[in-house]
């Protein structure tokens, strides 16, 4: 009786371990991994001049590049800090699970979660509770993940969907509302910036707490030149590489105009849509409201 329960087990634990090599190669919806989702709409002026933003779907600004519209020193940052062995593994990293284990039960609390760049792609994905069970089906959709795409589309799903803090998803957005630039010419010193604030994006504001961002900025530093990305003098510099931040201030202008464009524009056309090009002279605009503000000032004594 003893043996044939061993066998029925045994027979079990084979059909479960096929089911689930089977479910690997199962693919996922790929509209959800879709750009539109992260892509906002920017209104802009005859010149390209940006007149109002319209959020995404993510309730986010963000823009869908491709990997040589960015920086290499981004790519290095990212892999450094996030996720070494990311060409290497094939959705989850053994090595880095039991590092965070063990980092975690030596501190009794959680202070690592071993996810890969391919799970952090999931959990933006399928958002859900910092459990276990929820741990373990993420790292299973890592791993169909794999399956579906090549390293770089998932390297691209991360580095155009990734969170960085006051409403802006994806490297290229981050590049311009900290920076004011295209992320192509993000410097090794912005690039792990910018790196840093993906970890706790609220924390992490350099608007708020630019100590705090900074600090992680060098641990990230640090984490390239321990990967071979810099060398010690290369990582020494960018350490003392002065940082300018843009003003965080929100460009909306010709509110009337803008709310009538998106009035008019049908529903079928929004999901995808990244810019509408409009007829209005921005310039031109400003200066006749001046005039009109100017003109109704001087009225102002006839009530």
């Amino acid at each position: 009786m003893t043996r044939t329960w061993r066998t029925t087990g045994l027979i079990a634990v084979g059909v479960a371990l096929v089911a689930f090599g089977a479910s690997l190669f199962v693919p996922l919806d790929r509209e959800l991994f879709s750009p539109a989702r992260t892509l906002s709409l920017r209104i802009t002026d005859r010149h390209g001049t940006l007149l109002r933003e319209v959020l995404s779907e993510r309730e986010g600004r963000g823009r869908w590049c491709s990997l040589a519209e960015i920086s290499p020193h981004v790519v290095n940052a990212v892999i450094a800090t996030e996720d070494a062995r990311f060409f290497q593994h094939p959705g989850v990293d053994p090595l880095a699970l039991l590092r965070a284990a063990w980092q975690n039960a030596r501190a009794r609390r959680i202070v690592s979660g071993g996810s890969t760049i391919s799970m952090q792609v999931i959990r933006n994905v399928y958002p859900a509770k910092r459990t276990l069970a929820a741990k373990l089906r993420e790292a299973w959709l890592a791993l169909r993940l794999e399956r579906m795409m090549k390293k770089e589309d998932i390297l691209l799903q991360y580095l155009n969907s990734i969170p960085f803090g006051n409403q802006v998803f994806g490297v290229d957005a981050a590049a311009r509302l900290y920076f004011g630039k295209p992320p192509a010419q993000l410097s090794a010193a912005e690039a792990a910036f910018l790196a840093a604030l993906p970890n706790s994006p609220t924390l992490n504001d350099p608007y708020r707490n630019l100590r705090r961002a900074r600090e992680r900025q060098r641990h990230i530093l640090l984490r390239m030149e321990e990967e071979g990305f810099l060398s010690k003098e290369e990582r020494e510099r960018a350490e003392q590489e002065a940082l300018v931040l843009a003003p965080l201030r929100a460009s909306f202008k010709a509110p009337h105009f803008t709310t009538m464009i998106l009035q008019n524009l049908p529903p079928a056309q929004r999901p995808g849509l990244e810019e509408i090009r409009t007829t209005l002279d921005e310039s031109l605009q400003r200066t006749a409201e001046l005039m009109v503000q100017a003109h109704l000032a001087r009225l102002r004594k006839h009530d």
